[in-house]
């Protein structure tokens, strides 16, 4: 081989040497700059998921009042139709007792009538 020819090949060795140098180099720089955008985005979620959490908690307690209110609401309702029926019930009895009165007295009569017949024989 000539000196030419083996310089050359010299030459292209250091070039191959120097390019695997700097693909080695600019990986290392990517997988920084990777490893700083990932702590980024991690640190932005912590931050959205405090944030969402926070706001969670506003809306269970805003759920928690209002669901308080409603039971409030259906119990007053509630106690308003317990009312309704007691009365509607004490009229019917009030209504029942008239005539149960009133079927005692037609039954009273009728012992008495019979108690006259008896006693005439």
């Amino acid at each position: 081989m000539s000196n030419k020819s083996l310089n050359n090949k010299e030459i292209d060795n250091d070039l191959s040497k120097d390019s695997k140098k700097d693909a080695v180099e600019s990986n290392k720089k990517d997988n920084k700059k990777q490893k700083a955008q990932d702590k980024k985005d991690e640190k932005k979620q912590k931050k959205q998921d405090k944030k969402d959490k926070k706001e969670q908690k506003k809306q269970d307690k805003i759920d928690k009042k209002s669901e308080k209110k409603q039971d409030k609401v259906d119990k007053k309702e509630q106690k308003k139709q317990d009312k309704k029926r007691k009365k509607e019930q004490k009229k019917r009895d009030k209504k029942y007792d008239k005539e149960q009165k009133k079927q005692d007295k037609k039954y009273s009569k009728l012992q008495k009538k019979n108690s006259k017949k008896k006693s005439k024989k």
